[in-house]
């Protein structure tokens, strides 16, 4: 079964590609097909991985007591900031409307 897994087709590629809307040319099917056999392989490798070691557990969660004061600190001043902004108005910026009524 693994064999066949290697060998991903030219169809199967092909009806991915339709699948998804992408048109490919001809040269891009056989860069493709070339680099997703070769994720495939380096995939089978994870089949020969030994897991049989109990997983590292050095790492624990953080208490509240160990993390840095939330502090606030002074930013940029609004005029600068509005200065490099392509439009603003009235202290704020502006931008396109991205949602119709």
């Amino acid at each position: 079964m693994m064999e066949e897994q290697l060998n991903f087709s030219r169809d199967e590629l092909l009806a991915l590609a339709e699948a998804c809307r992408i048109a490919l040319s001809e040269e891009e099917v056989e860069e493709y097909l070339a680099a997703l056999r070769g994720m495939i392989g380096l995939a089978s490798h994870l089949r020969e991985a030994d897991v049989s070691q109990k997983p590292y557990r050095g790492i624990r969660e953080a208490t509240l007591a160990e993390l840095r004061e939330d502090l606030t600190k002074e930013g940029f001043p609004r005029d600068l900031l509005l200065r490099g902004a392509p439009d603003a108005k009235d202290g704020f910026f502006r931008v396109p409307r991205t949602v119709e009524e």
